[in-house]
């Protein structure tokens, strides 16, 4: 009997023995499961917080972006209402056919009672001339051929003064 109560001990310690190491491996797999989940959900929250910043970054740009365009607008918008608020050139503006060519000859009469310093741009077969001149009160002067300017039908003139609207023509 004694012979089987040492054996039924010893089996006992053995069993014992498989039942911890049994306990210890499911103890490690947990802890190892444990810690793989914390490393994903770590590796989770992190790229969330990349793409996080990503649109971030994106809507930030998108609203510097708007911003830019809005302000660009805003501006637009005052030059226009303040080129609407100046007075129109007090400048009459005629064309006749020159006497001695095929060519027109510009005809500006300032009816008001101010000197003005005009600026005349004219525009033909993709050349640009500018000329700057005084027109006096109620003066007229004229520009053609003779003085550099063989206005053709066609050709686009601007004429413009400081404070006042400018005026564009196509020569008739």
């Amino acid at each position: 009997m004694k012979k089987h109560l040492g054996n039924f001990i010893n089996n006992m310690k053995s069993a014992l023995k498989a039942i911890a190491f049994i306990i210890v491996g499911l103890l490690i797999g947990a802890a190892g499961s444990a810690w793989y989940t914390i490393t994903i959900k770590n590796k989770e929250i992190e790229l969330l917080k990349t793409l996080q910043q990503q649109e971030i970054t994106f809507i930030q740009t998108d609203l510097d972006q708007c911003k830019k365009t809005y302000a660009a607008r805003e501006q637009e918008i005052a030059s226009k209402l303040a080129y609407e608020s100046m007075p129109d050139l007090p400048v009459k503006v005629d064309v006749r056919q020159a006497f001695l060519s095929d060519t027109r000859v510009l005809q500006l009469t300032n009816f008001s009672n101010n000197s003005l310093r005009v600026q005349i741009e004219w525009s033909a077969e993709g050349t640009t001339l500018q000329k700057i001149g005084e027109l006096y009160p109620n003066q007229q002067r004229e520009l053609g051929h003779r003085e550099g300017y063989p206005f053709k039908p066609g050709d686009e003139v601007s004429i413009s003064s400081s404070g006042y609207k400018t005026k564009n023509l196509r020569i008739p």
